[in-house]
């Protein structure tokens, strides 16, 4: 699966998930919070 392949998945099941909680988050949204949190998922320690 490619980065983007997975980050579109990611975005979606987000989506689902706020969707649950009550939250519309629209997928361009929900892809940018997928960039967002593989930033700080890779960025080293400071």
């Amino acid at each position: 699966m490619t980065k983007r392949t997975t980050e579109q998945q990611r975005a979606r099941e987000l989506q689902r998930t706020a969707r649950e909680q009550g939250t519309d988050l629209g997928y361009h949204e929900a892809l940018n919070w997928v960039s967002v949190i593989h930033t700080v998922e890779t960025r080293p320690s400071l």
